[in-house]
């Protein structure tokens, strides 16, 4: 992921650590810091029956509340549709 955001000229900060009011509350696979994006890649084995599963929310989810509620109902019966606006 990160060589073919490189070869296309972006830079992006790798394994950068978020912090909130001063404690470590996570880090992201790769960050642009000036436009305030993580992005994040889940390989194969995020698959795996026994890894945490995740469902990517933003403030923009919140206007449509629908799509959410699917979205985390689906996502708790091992289906992973995406969050759309």
């Amino acid at each position: 992921m990160r060589v073919h955001l490189v070869l296309d000229g972006l830079c992006p900060e790798v394994q950068y650590r978020i912090y909130h009011r001063g404690c470590l509350i996570g880090w992201a696979d790769l960050a642009f810091l000036e436009r305030r994006l993580a992005v994040e890649y889940d390989g194969v084995w995020h698959g795996a029956p026994l890894q945490v599963g995740q469902v990517f929310v933003t403030a923009q989810h919140l206007g449509a509340p629908r799509g959410l509620v699917y979205t985390v109902r689906a996502a708790l019966q091992g289906r992973r549709p995406r969050v759309s606006t």
